[in-house]
């Protein structure tokens, strides 16, 4: 498997205190595949683990997204679903069921999550629909970052861009607790500072 270090990423939604290119230890997975990839956790990434979904668990994971979708927010909509639905089954392996959305309320818990961690882990689910086929209005795009310009901490997520006409979109599942489903918005809006309704967004 190749491994490299990605840079450019921020790190500060869990260690204020780092500098935001702590995110350059995430490893670049380019040899993914569902039966195969690298899962981040510990925040910033500190732990990798190399986990695997049977034909069976994937198939349920993506379910979603095998239906046909008939157009991009229908398939933006599966595939916040789908988010939910890989959490769900990374849980038991990587031992992060107990992951409270946001960072703070739950630092450093075992199990816990940063953005980083997040964005890192909703990335590789992209590359892994995206080589499965199964994303037909969107392809991956490369992670965001915002920072303190936006009005908080500085916060990373992962992306994915319309394959007609260029939209882009933050898929970001750092908000929310394991298992549920990644909010979805327009990038513009989330470099901006977009925040889920405030009983979320204020942990």
């Amino acid at each position: 498997m190749a491994v490299a270090l990605v840079a450019g990423l921020a790190a500060g939604c869990a260690e204020t205190g780092e500098s935001t290119l702590a995110a350059r230890r995430m490893p670049a997975d380019t040899d993914a595949a569902p039966g195969h990839f690298v899962h981040c956790s510990g925040h910033s990434c500190r732990q990798t683990r190399q986990l695997g979904f049977t034909a069976d668990e994937w198939a349920q994971i993506t379910a979603p997204l095998r239906e046909p979708v008939p157009t991009a927010p229908a398939e933006r909509a599966a595939l916040a679903q789908v988010v939910a639905l890989f959490e769900t089954a990374v849980a038991p392996k990587a031992g992060t069921g107990a992951d409270i959305g946001g960072t703070f309320p739950g630092m450093w818990r075992p199990g816990q999550l940063d953005c980083v961690d997040e964005s890192w882990n909703t990335g590789t689910l992209l590359r892994l629909l995206a080589g499965d086929g199964l994303l037909r209005w969107h392809a991956p795009g490369p992670p965001a970052q915002r920072g303190l310009a936006a009005g908080g901490w500085p916060h990373v997520t992962a992306t994915v861009v319309e394959s007609r006409g260029g939209g882009r979109y933050a898929v970001d599942s750092w908000f929310e607790d394991n298992g549920r489903p990644a909010h979805i918005v327009s990038l513009d809006a989330w470099i901006t500072g977009w925040k889920p309704p405030p009983q979320i967004a204020d942990r």
